[in-house]
């Protein structure tokens, strides 16, 4: 055993591990998604330059941009409902990670720790407020 962790702490530093791949691979699989797909750009930009989908590329008449446009929007709207489904259990085994971490932290640590959560909880809202 490495004298760096007590015995309970290896399980909490491996759950923790685990849901901190779990969730980097997440954030880099949407990051590719909107590379690959050019999502980035500002949402009052024109309707090419919105989405930035290499389909909005191809020269197209207007009825199969109206069809694709369909394909998108039926599109985002199952990756919605699917991220619905699974939010609440990833949240779940976040919430747990960090109810096993709070436990091993000193109360000066888990004061710092909760801080540190709140503001960056508080700087995702002012994110996605300004997005909207």
């Amino acid at each position: 055993m490495s004298p760096f962790f007590r015995g309970g702490q290896i399980r909490i530093v491996g759950v923790a591990l685990i849901v901190a791949i779990f969730l980097t691979g997440g954030m880099a699989g949407a990051a590719v998604d909107r590379v690959l797909t050019g999502e980035t750009a500002k949402r009052d930009a024109p309707h090419e330059q919105q989405r930035g989908h290499i389909i909005d590329r191809v020269p197209m008449t207007e009825e199969q941009r109206a069809d694709i446009d369909a394909i998108l929007e039926r599109r985002s709207e199952r990756m919605q409902a699917t991220w619905a489904e699974i939010s609440p259990r990833l949240n779940a085994i976040t919430d747990s990670a960090r109810l096993e971490i709070l436990e091993v932290l000193t109360p000066e640590q888990r004061a710092d720790y909760e801080q540190r959560l709140e503001a960056r909880a508080a700087e995702r809202q002012r994110k996605q407020e300004e997005d909207e």
